[in-house]
């Protein structure tokens, strides 16, 4: 466990941090169901100084990701649907939730998104299925990824500050924790409706 820990640690002060971030975050904005948080945080710990980098590569590749969601569904629907329900772990309950949460809030759901449990995939299949304006679902979407990843990133960052020597003397145990708190975040995602 320690080895891989030691690994985190090495690709945060490595070039290659900021691409597995894009392209993490840019699957997940399109199919990948474990949100790219769980890299940005451990990565801007071990790597301090890169936080704002790391959180806008994050949101441009979410940003990225999403958009092609959005345009495959506004392109064919019913592919984009069959694909999230097959690929993305997305059902018919969670659609039905994210389609109430737009009726009630209208354009500005996509701005609360970054913030609940309804994954970003299902957000941009129902603006693509609407025909919501390209411009605005891509400046409601890149302000709200943005707030939620910056935020994300300072909290790293935060932390990386004032807990870095006793997280690194405990890196084999806070690698374990971190992984059972994202299968549990994960597994609620997935069962939630």
């Amino acid at each position: 466990m320690r080895k891989i820990a030691w690994a985190i640690v090495a690709l945060a002060n490595s070039s290659a941090a900021a691409i597995v971030l894009f392209f993490w975050a840019m699957a997940e904005g399109f199919f990948f169901f474990i949100p790219p948080d769980f890299a940005l945080i451990p990565l801007v710990i071990f790597n301090n100084q890169a936080w704002r980098k790391f959180a806008l590569v994050t949101v441009l590749g979410s940003f990225f990701g999403s958009l092609l969601c959005y345009l495959l569904a506004l392109v064919d629907p019913d592919y984009m649907l069959s694909f999230l329900q097959s690929i993305a772990l997305i059902n018919l309950p969670k659609l039905a939730r994210v389609e109430e949460i737009i009726r009630e809030w209208g354009p500005m759901a996509y701005l609360i998104q970054p913030f609940s449990w309804a994954p970003l995939k299902a957000f941009m299949y129902y603006a693509g299925l609407s025909r919501m304006p390209v411009l605005q679902i891509a400046v409601l979407l890149a302000a709200g990824r943005a707030v939620r990843m910056f935020l994300l990133a300072f909290i790293g960052h935060w932390v990386g500050q004032n807990f870095r020597p006793q997280i690194e003397h405990h890196i084999g145990a806070c690698l374990i924790g971190w992984l059972l708190f994202t299968l549990l975040v994960v597994t609620l995602q997935i069962a939630l409706p």
